[in-house]
């Protein structure tokens, strides 16, 4: 066997370490030679680059071999050492979480204004909004909000109007103070009164201080294989069916896109998924919506978007009533990126391999494209 690094999936491995046999499996991995597992895939060279980390993109093949969860993903050394990695998928989220803070200071100040300061411990959280509770209903008040290392020397850090309106059942409210990311321990808010609707200073309710963060995603967006079209029906009327393949077992997918080159339509369509053919895996409803594309329009794909699901294969049934079958010339799925970052080794070539039975050194070995 050549001298590499390799990625290992085993639910061998797995089983040992959930009995706290880890040394005892980590001595066997050692002497064993890697090629007995029944399945990897080379992921190439990693790179010495600038950073203390290396990652790569789990390809599709691995879905099908590893669990679900893909808690039995291994990466080993040349010398059959294992190398600590986080397993990160890159899902586009936002987070907002709300900072402890302690009150203190409640004063009226400079015209007709009241203030208040907080202090939000040693800690030197990461905070950029405040929320502020006031009462009434209809008023447009001006916020200041400042920020201290120490209670004594101040920096302005914001100053927007805090609003509430309703009329009916329309309502328009924005009572948060956004600012650049900071680590003040102490922040002080002065909110002012509304002249058309507050004769006395506003009581401020309560504040609280948040961290938001808004963290892109990456999307891994592959080509599927479109199979070819079948007449079929749909809600009673007749319809076009496609079979698309991902590639492999238990594949990511939240998003479908496919190619037409037909300028002028309206279509509904709807998305079913399901396991490898041959198996008792029948196909699921995933999504359903309409298409379409106006005469004169620039030709765009045509994307529909879904709660994620795992898949070897896709149906496609696009509902066509009187009309003639779309073309469909090429189709495309997506999901959250899963990446493995580890600290970076010398630039040696790894590999990914897997499993999903117990270890036989007596299969052969399949190599993943």
């Amino acid at each position: 066997m050549r001298d590499s690094k390799r990625v290992v999936l085993g639910r061998l491995l797995m089983t040992a370490m959930a009995v706290g046999a880890a040394q005892s499996v980590s001595a066997q991995m050692s002497d064993e030679s890697l090629v007995a597992w029944p399945v990897f895939r080379d992921v190439g060279k990693i790179s010495p680059g600038d950073g203390p980390w290396a990652d790569f993109i789990l390809p599709p093949p691995v879905f099908g071999k590893a669990r679900y969860d893909l808690a039995d993903l291994r990466l080993y050394d040349s010398a059959g050492r294992e190398i600590p990695y986080a397993l990160r998928e890159r899902r586009a989220e936002h987070r907002d979480d709300a900072i402890e803070a302690a009150a203190f200071n409640r004063a009226e100040g400079p015209e007709g204004s009241l203030e208040l300061s907080l202090d939000l411990g040693a800690a030197q959280m990461e905070h950029n909004e405040v929320e502020v509770q006031l009462p009434g209903n209809n008023f447009r008040r001006q916020a200041e909000l400042e920020g201290s290392p120490d209670g004594e020397s101040w920096r302005r850090l914001t100053a927007e109007n805090l609003i509430r309106f309703e009329r009916g059942e329309a309502k328009l409210a924005d009572l948060r103070l956004s600012y650049p990311a900071s680590r003040f321990r102490y922040l002080r808010l002065r909110v002012h009164r509304d002249p058309l609707v507050d004769a006395e200073p506003v009581e401020v309710g309560a504040v609280t201080v948040h961290r938001t963060v808004a963290v892109p995603g990456e999307d891994l967006v592959l080509p599927a294989t479109l199979g070819p079209l079948e007449p079929t029906r749909e809600r009673g009327a007749p319809a076009s069916a496609w079979i698309i393949s991902l590639g492999s077992d238990n594949v990511p997918c939240d998003r479908l896109e496919v190619e037409t080159p037909e300028a002028d339509f309206v279509r509904n369509y709807v998305i079913e998924a399901a396991g490898p053919p041959g198996t008792q895996d029948e196909f699921r409803h995933v999504d359903s919506g309409v298409w379409q594309r106006r005469a004169g329009e620039k030709p765009e794909t045509l994307v529909a978007r879904f709660t994620e699901v795992r898949a070897s294969r896709l149906r496609l049934i696009v509902i066509d009533y009187r009309n003639p079958a779309l073309e469909i010339t090429a189709a495309r799925f997506a999901a959250p990126a899963r990446q493995v970052v580890f600290a970076r080794p010398g630039p040696d070539t790894l590999a990914c391999g897997c499993t999903t039975a117990i270890l036989k050194p007596n299969r052969p070995t399949t190599t993943l494209r």
